[in-house]
């Protein structure tokens, strides 16, 4: 968990730069290997893209990989992810304004769930119903993460809306096993006389799990 003689001074340098492809490096090597020390410089970088300086980002790849490298070595500042995951950059693509920054809110939501933070749930819920599938996938796992029963009512609720990626249900499922096994076992039996085979499916791939889990040795 430490840089060799003179590292630390060249990542901070490089992350000052808010050069992308720089940062995107001086992040990443952090991350794989675990530098402690770079929070500072990290933060600051990060900090700085995500708004005055949010144009030297496109994409959002930089700020996604600091946050990779802050999870990396344990930032224990909550307040970074939870801004994280509701972060929104919007960039002009082919004509058209879209929101590029999803990456930044799973790594916000993957923060929070590993911090924990007062306002956890309703993090997990808004990112739960965000458009990018991959933010709603990371709010499920981390509603999992967190073990708290009383997510089980927002997986609940995922689970009656339905999503257009068919993982996601599996996802709910599973963690409503995780939190309220007493919940989730005559929800998924309710699914499996559902008319909809594909609702049929989630319930048999959630229950599949759940047998496969206790099979395990401890």
């Amino acid at each position: 968990r430490h840089a060799a003689p003179g590292d630390g001074a060249i990542l901070d340098d490089a992350l000052a730069t808010l050069d992308q492809p720089l940062v995107i490096e001086a992040a990443t090597r952090i991350a794989d290997h675990a530098i402690a020390g770079r929070d500072p410089a990290l933060v600051t970088a990060y900090r700085a893209l995500a708004g005055a300086r949010a144009s030297a980002d496109p994409g959002c790849r930089a700020k996604a990989a600091i946050l990779a490298a802050l999870d990396a070595v344990d930032h224990a500042d909550p307040e970074l992810f939870a801004a994280a995951a509701g972060h929104v950059q919007r960039e002009r693509v082919r004509g058209a304004s879209r929101d590029t920054a999803a990456p930044v809110r799973v790594r916000g939501v993957l923060g929070v769930a590993r911090l924990g933070h007062g306002d956890a749930m309703a993090i997990f819920g808004a990112c739960l119903a965000d458009r990018d599938a991959e933010v709603r996938h990371a709010a499920a796992r981390a509603i999992a993460h967190r073990g708290q029963r009383d997510g089980a009512g927002l997986l609940l609720l995922k689970l009656g809306v339905g999503d257009e990626v068919p993982g996601l249900p599996v996802e709910c499922l599973r963690g409503l096993f995780a939190l309220a096994p007493d919940l989730a076992e005559p929800r998924a039996r309710a699914m499996l006389d559902e008319a909809d085979p594909r609702i049929r499916q989630v319930a048999l791939h959630a229950l599949h799990d759940r047998d496969r889990s206790r099979d395990e040795p401890a």
